[in-house]
C-alpha cells in the first residue's frame, strides 16, 4: 500500500533527528498524513491519527511464547542484559510490564546500535567480546555490529522487519522461534 510505503519512509528518514519510539512514530504519522492530504487535514483525521498512536501506546505488551521460561532459565546460567533502541521511558515502561525485569543486570537503550555502541557496553560490562552473545531479531542492530566487535550473535528469523539487512556478515546461528534457543545453547 502506498500510504504504508510513503509513512515507512518518512519514518525511515526521520531516524536520525527522532529515533524510535511511539513519539516519533506519531511524527511520522503525522507528517506522512499532511503530505497525502496536501496539507488539509481535517481534525477527524487528525484525531484517528491520535487515537491510533493512543492505540498502539497503550497496546498490552505480548511476550513470544516461552519467553518467561526461556528467560528464566538462561539467568540461571548467563548474566543477562537488555540492549535496545527507543525512547528510554518506553523501554523502561515495557520492561517492567514484561515481568521479566528482575532476570536482566542492566538495561542499555541507545540511538543506534553501532559497533562503537557495543564495544562501550561491553567494557562497561566488563566483558571481553569472545564472551559476549547478542540474541536479536534484526540483522542490522544485533549480529552485524556485534560480529564486527569480535562477539557472537544469535538471529531470530521467524520476524519482519521492514529496513534493508544487508552485510557480508552472518550470524553464528539462526533460530525461527525463541524455543530453539536453549537446545542451541545446550541449556535445558
Amino acid at each position: 500500500d502506498n500510504t504504508i510505503r510513503r509513512y515507512r519512509d518518512i519514518a525511515s528518514r526521520n531516524l536520525a533527528i527522532r529515533g524510535y519510539g511511539i513519539k516519533s512514530s506519531l511524527a511520522a504519522m503525522l507528517e506522512c498524513a499532511i503530505e497525502l492530504t496536501g496539507g488539509s487535514l481535517s481534525p477527524e483525521q487528525l484525531n484517528g491519527i491520535l487515537a491510533l498512536n493512543r492505540d498502539l501506546a497503550e497496546h498490552p505488551l505480548e511476550l513470544c511464547p516461552y519467553a518467561k521460561e526461556i528467560v528464566d532459565l538462561l539467568a540461571q546460567h548467563y548474566r543477562l542484559a537488555i540492549i535496545t533502541k527507543g525512547d528510554p521511558a518506553e523501554q523502561e515502561r515495557k520492561l517492567q510490564a514484561s515481568g521479566l525485569a528482575g532476570y536482566f543486570t542492566g538495561m542499555t537503550v541507545l540511538s543506534e546500535k553501532t559497533p562503537d555502541a557495543y564495544a562501550k557496553i561491553l567494557n562497561q560490562y566488563n566483558i571481553h567480546p569472545s564472551d559476549f552473545l547478542m540474541i536479536g531479531d534484526s540483522l542490522s542492530g544485533d549480529v552485524f555490529p556485534v560480529k564486527k566487535t569480535g562477539g557472537s550473535a544469535v538471529f531470530i528469523s521467524g520476524t519482519t522487519h521492514w529496513q534493508s539487512d544487508h552485510s557480508d556478515l552472518a550470524p553464528d546461528a539462526e533460530i525461527k522461534v525463541l524455543k530453539e534457543l536453549p537446545a542451541l545453547l545446550g541449556v535445558m
